[in-house]
């Protein structure tokens, strides 16, 4: 049987935070690439994982110093049901999990589908995998270039259909992500869209009294920071879509 499992923070640092996941396996860690992300010093890199099986789920130590404690017991594999709570370094983690049946659907996607355009190629399909998988969205679309997200954006349209989400890179070959926001707005106008999708700018703009009119002409909109120079992409797109989980547009 699939599972889903929620881990909610209920100690330390990170207190507040909640994560969802359908996924086999789950890393625990300091590591900005693990699935929980974790600003706690005591605990390991990848301190921990979940797995997840048709018939178990189950918590496993990865050689950490200060050892994980499934409800104040120190483990190194144990089974975990709803209710327990896991113990690493100053964090505490509830667990609860659920069967995914007919009645208990894969998911509530907080948007239809994501048009992503702009960045690399890897990071394009990173934003895009990651969008399903933290997001739960049951459709995502990349565009290299601004043009290629106008065109498909207008079939959209004409359609009477309209994108739930607009991911944008700032420096987009052909289209920057400015001129495309403001066309995507237009559009929307001119074909009276019902409401007008959010749009994130995910890049470092500058600093400008001009970019905060354009933020204000597309709203809802908003941007997060990239941090090309300081930080690494892919932790900055898991960060993204946490804070958009927290606060959806």
């Amino acid at each position: 049987m699939p599972w889903k499992i929620i881990i909610s923070v209920t100690g330390g640092p990170e207190r507040g935070a909640r994560h969802e996941f359908v996924q086999d396996k789950i890393i625990i860690g300091r590591s900005r690439k693990a699935d929980v992300v974790l600003n706690d010093a005591a605990v390991g890199v990848t301190h921990c994982q979940i797995q997840l099986s048709d018939d178990s789920v189950e918590v496993e130590d990865l050689m950490s110093k200060n050892n994980t404690f499934v409800n104040e017991v120190a483990v190194e594999r144990a089974p975990l049901k709803t209710g327990d709570r896991i113990q690493i370094g100053r964090t505490e983690l509830e667990i609860r999990i659920e069967p995914l049946t007919a009645e208990i659907p894969l998911t509530s996607p907080l948007y239809p589908n994501i048009f992503v355009a702009g960045y690399g190629e890897q990071e394009r399909n990173f934003l895009a995998e990651e969008a399903k998988r933290s997001l739960l969205v049951p459709e995502t679309q990349v565009f290299s270039t601004g043009e290629e997200l106008l065109v498909e954006a207008v079939r959209w349209f004409e359609q009477k259909l309209s994108p739930g989400l607009f991911i944008l890179d700032l420096k987009m070959p052909i289209i920057n992500g400015i001129n495309a926001a403001i066309s995507l707005r237009a559009y929307e106008r001119a074909y009276q869209t019902e409401k007008p999708a959010p749009i994130v700018f995910f890049c470092d703009p500058p600093d400008t009294e001009a970019f905060r009119k354009v933020l204000a002409f597309c709203t809802p909109s908003l941007y997060y920071p990239r941090q090309l120079e300081r930080a690494d992409f892919d932790h900055q797109v898991k960060l993204l879509f946490i804070n958009l989980k927290r606060a959806p547009l």
